[in-house]
This record gives C-alpha cells, sequence and structure tokens, in this order.
C-alpha cells in the first residue's frame, strides 16, 4: 500500500515526562497546530508542520482568504477524523487532513460568494473527506490519494458550474502578445495553481516550504513545472 513520507524531528520529539512538565492547554494547542500544519503539508507529500505553515503564509501572500479557507479545512478534517477514532498516527501525521485543506481552497476559489455558505461548504465538505476516505482504503486496491477531495468537490462543482462564463471578445493583437516576464514565471505560477492561487510570490514561497523539507525535491517540482510549462 502506499505511504506518504515522513519526516521526524528529534529536536520537536516528546516524551511523556516533557508533557508532563507542560501545561495541558499548551500541549493541546501545539497538537493542533502540528496537525494542521502537516495537513498542508501533505498535499504535497511534505510531513512537516514547518513547511505546512510555511504554505499557509506563503497562500495568504497571494490570496488571504484562501490560505484561511485551507487552515480551516484542514482543521475541520482532522476534527471529524478524531471525532470519529480513526487511526492515530494517520492523524498525526497529516493524512487524514490534506483533503480538506483541499476542499477549503476549492471552496475560496469557486464557491458562493456569500461567506457564510463558503464557510458552512468547507466545514461540511472537510468533514465529510476523512469518513470517505476511510470507506475507499476499504474498497480500493490502488492509493487513494485525492480521491475524497475529488469526489466532494467535482460534485459540488458539476451542480455549480463557476467555469462556464460568457465568451469575450479579445482583439487578437492582445491575444497572441506574451510577455517574457510572464513565460519566465509560468512554472512558479505553476507551483502555486496546485493551490489554485495565480501568484509567482505564492509559488516561490511554496518552492521555498518544499525546499525546508527537502532540497532535492524542490528542485524536482520545480523542474517539473518548468517541463510542463514548454
Amino acid at each position: 500500500s502506499f505511504h506518504r513520507p515522513r519526516h521526524f524531528l528529534s529536536s520537536s520529539s516528546k516524551g511523556k515526562g516533557d508533557d508532563e512538565s507542560s501545561p495541558p492547554s499548551t500541549v493541546l494547542k501545539s497538537e493542533f497546530v502540528d496537525t494542521n500544519s502537516r495537513a498542508v503539508g501533505q498535499v504535497i507529500f511534505l510531513n512537516s508542520s514547518k513547511s505546512g505553515q510555511a504554505i499557509l503564509l506563503s497562500l495568504a501572500i497571494g490570496d488571504p482568504t484562501l490560505s484561511a479557507f485551507a487552515a480551516l479545512g484542514a482543521a475541520t478534517a482532522n476534527s471529524s477524523a478524531k471525532l470519529v477514532g480513526l487511526e492515530a498516527n494517520s492523524l498525526e501525521n497529516g493524512l487524514c487532513g490534506y483533503n480538506g485543506a483541499l476542499i477549503g481552497c476549492a471552496v475560496s476559489a469557486f464557491g458562493p460568494s456569500f461567506f457564510p455558505l463558503a464557510v458552512t461548504s468547507t466545514l461540511v465538505g472537510a468533514a465529510a473527506t476523512p469518513l470517505l476516505a476511510a470507506s475507499l482504503k476499504n474498497a480500493l486496491t490502488m492509493p487513494q490519494w485525492t480521491w475524497s477531495f475529488n469526489a466532494i468537490a467535482l460534485t459540488s462543482l458539476l451542480q455549480s458550474r463557476p467555469l462556464i462564463q460568457s465568451t469575450v471578445a479579445v482583439e487578437s493583437s492582445v491575444e497572441n502578445t506574451t510577455r517574457f516576464a510572464d513565460l519566465a514565471l509560468s512554472p512558479i505560477v505553476g507551483i502555486s495553481q496546485i493551490f489554485v492561487v495565480e501568484s509567482y510570490l505564492t509559488g516561490a514561497g511554496i518552492i521555498g516550504a518544499i525546499g525546508m523539507y527537502s532540497p532535492k525535491l524542490a528542485l524536482h517540482a520545480l523542474g517539473g513545472s518548468i517541463i510542463g510549462s514548454i
């Protein structure tokens, strides 16, 4: 079966005695932040709370609202998984929350413009992802990756069809003009589009977050985006 890569930092590891020396509220807050940050990182296979936090910060540069919805989705999915008693190891490593983070991104980008409805859509959709993922785990013989996100998000998008827009006439001189700067930055912008954000600053931040986890992985991600942009 497929296992996402894990990354443990000895400096952040705590024994039972360490937990006893800290106030319970501090321990719970630390676990909450760590788990949800890892969930954001696991969208792109980074089992690192620091990388996850760097991604959220990068998303906020390009789209603050989307960043907040991604965090809300991850927290909701993790809370749902914990409530129903899904595997603790998966929860701690962010594997129960990354689909929820993607739900938050999708709702922010394509969901209802009415804020309370958008929040409700994120809460409901994200809460369902770990439950669906647990069901798919028993039904599939292949890695499920983002199947639960796709099932929930696409069902909603097929109904609302936000990508259908009226055709706008564009002058051919403008239509055929591509600035060199835009072309040069397109691989970096492509990285940001993983989270449905269009910003080279966000893309650069995400590459940096990947590099924090694995410089080699960051090079592969950028290289793949460059090849895809050609």
